[in-house]
């Protein structure tokens, strides 16, 4: 079944997200470009996670490939923030962990 609220993946980068918002609303306000940038990102991990779901064969992996180069793009990001100080460590803490369990669970989809 293809059902997304049972994919669990897609379910933690959707939490991910919820994450990141306030730390995209801050950066945003110091930097447009990498705020935008940051939210395309984890957007895109998300949506590649739920089209990828209802993929088959090769087209499958390619959405779960680049779903995981997306959320290594919200990975440097997130480190940017703290080299230009936009947002401190402790406010992107919980991004980062669930940023880590999504990219475990795509690792486990891709190989």
């Amino acid at each position: 079944m293809n059902n997304l609220s049972r994919f669990q993946a897609y379910r933690v980068a959707v939490e991910m997200v919820a994450a990141l918002r306030p730390v995209v609303e801050r950066v945003e306000r110091r930097d447009r470009s990498m705020g935008d940038q940051m939210r395309r990102a984890a957007n895109s991990v998300v949506l590649n996670l739920a089209e990828g779901n209802f993929k088959v064969g090769k087209g499958k992996r390619k959405f779960f490939c680049d779903a995981a180069a997306s959320a290594a793009e919200v990975e440097a990001t997130l480190e940017l923030t703290k080299v230009w100080d936009y947002a401190k460590p402790e406010e992107t803490a919980d991004t980062l962990e669930l940023l880590d369990r999504v990219q475990a669970m795509i690792y486990r989809l891709t190989h």
